[in-house]
């Protein structure tokens, strides 16, 4: 479970993702307001670490940091833009989605990104 405190102008400030809840009508989507996962087609930011046993492994774009930095960067319209992200995680993040969090920051370079885990 992750959840980010946004001030970014036009957007909306809340935002919370969790790693089994990838689209609407899942179990537990009705919960919250979830980022969800975004199709392959429409992603910004690669998901580069493939975890599990061999024969077994799975890509780690469900995961909660990059279904929400996903759907945060989806909306901004100007990579200029000035605002903030405080991004609360349960777990550390995977290498993965520490890469995404790089190419988040250079792709929005005056958006402070902080990442905070339990």
């Amino acid at each position: 479970m992750a959840t980010a405190d946004v001030k970014i102008p036009g957007i909306k400030t809340e935002f919370s993702a969790h790693s089994r809840v990838n689209k609407s009508g899942d179990k537990g989507s009705d919960v919250a307001d979830f980022s969800y996962q975004k199709s392959a087609e429409v992603r910004m930011f690669g998901t580069y670490v493939k975890d599990g046993k061999p024969g077994a492994e799975f890509d780690r774009f469900h995961d909660t940091e990059a279904k929400i930095l996903e759907d945060i960067a989806s909306q901004i319209k100007n990579p200029s833009i000035r605002g903030k992200i405080d991004l609360y995680t349960e777990l550390p993040a995977c290498q993965s989605c520490s890469n995404v969090i790089l190419e988040f920051r250079r792709m929005f370079p005056n958006i402070e990104l902080n990442i905070f885990t339990k």
